[in-house]
C-alpha cells in the first residue's frame, strides 16, 4: 500500500494528535498521583482507603 503526501501527512497529524493527548492523560494522571501520594504523607492512616476515594477527595 503506497499512501499519497497529503495522505501521509494526515495520518502523521492524527498520530502526532493522538501522542499529544496521551502525553496530556499521562501528566494529568502523574499530577492526581502526586497529590494522593501528598496526602497519604500527610496522613499515613490513608494508607487503608481506597484510591477511588482519596481521588474524589482531592478533586
Amino acid at each position: 500500500m503506497v499512501l499519497s503526501y497529503d495522505s501521509y501527512n494526515e495520518a502523521r497529524n492524527k498520530d502526532k494528535q493522538k501522542m499529544d493527548r496521551l502525553e496530556s492523560d499521562v501528566e494529568s494522571l502523574k499530577n492526581g498521583m502526586t497529590k494522593i501520594f501528598l496526602l497519604i504523607q500527610q496522613n499515613p492512616a490513608l494508607i487503608n482507603v481506597k484510591p477511588e476515594v482519596l481521588e474524589k477527595k482531592v478533586k
